[in-house]
C-alpha cells in the first residue's frame, strides 16, 4: 500500500481528533471552530468541500462533537472529542498508520506503509 500524504482523509482526522483530546486534556477546553478550521486547512493544503466532508463525517460517526456558544460577540462554535473519538485515535489501525506518517513527517523520515 502506498504512502499516505498530509491531505489524506485519515492523516486529517487523525489532525483534527487528536488536537482536540490534546486540548481537553491539557487545558480542559474546546476547539474554537473558526480558528482551528483555518489552521488545519492551511496545513494540509485542503479545500473546503473536502474538509467540511471530513468534519461532518466524524460528527456523524459521533468521534467529534460540534457545538455553539454564546458569548460577547455573538455564537461561537467549537469542536470537541468525544469519547469514542479518543477510543478511535488509540486503537484503530488506520489512525496509527495516520500517527506513524505525521511522526516520520516531522522527524524528516520517509514512510512507507507496510
Amino acid at each position: 500500500m502506498a504512502g499516505f500524504y498530509k491531505n489524506d482523509y485519515f492523516v486529517v482526522a487523525y489532525y483534527i481528533l487528536s488536537s482536540s483530546y490534546c486540548e481537553l486534556r491539557d487545558n480542559g477546553q474546546k476547539l474554537l471552530c473558526s480558528e482551528f478550521d483555518s489552521y488545519i486547512k492551511n496545513k494540509c493544503n485542503l479545500n473546503d468541500a473536502y474538509y467540511k466532508y471530513i468534519v461532518d463525517s466524524l460528527i456523524d460517526d459521533k468521534l467529534l462533537d460540534h457545538s455553539p456558544k454564546e458569548e460577547s460577540g455573538g455564537i461561537v462554535w467549537y469542536y470537541s472529542i468525544t469519547p469514542k473519538g479518543i477510543e478511535y485515535i488509540f486503537f484503530d489501525e488506520a489512525m496509527s498508520k495516520a500517527q506513524n506518517y505525521i511522526i516520520c513527517k516531522e522527524s524528516g523520515q520517509t514512510n512507507e506503509q507496510k
